[in-house]
């Protein structure tokens, strides 16, 4: 896998699938979409009336999050044990 694309040559992920190539819970996903953190889409073709409709995410929004939060473990080292 490129990072980019799941096994099906598709960057969009459901929120199950998002939580796990984050690595993240899928109620931490549902919290990031809902405070507009991460961007959510809805999927082509589901009923718009429905509550159960389907949301996907894309790959690079993601990396893109993760990349947005990161911190260096040598910044945290640095600051916490004064190592270089």
């Amino acid at each position: 896998m490129d990072g980019k694309s799941d096994r099906y040559g598709s960057p969009w992920l459901t929120q199950s699938e998002a939580a796990a190539y984050a690595r993240l819970g899928k109620e931490r996903i549902a919290q990031l979409i809902a405070t507009g953190r991460l961007r959510a889409y809805w999927s082509p073709g589901s009923d718009p009336r429905s509550p159960n409709r389907a949301k996907l995410v894309n790959k690079a929004d993601i990396d893109e999050l993760l990349r947005a939060d990161a911190v260096e473990v040598r910044e945290v080292s640095r600051a916490l044990f004064g190592a270089a």
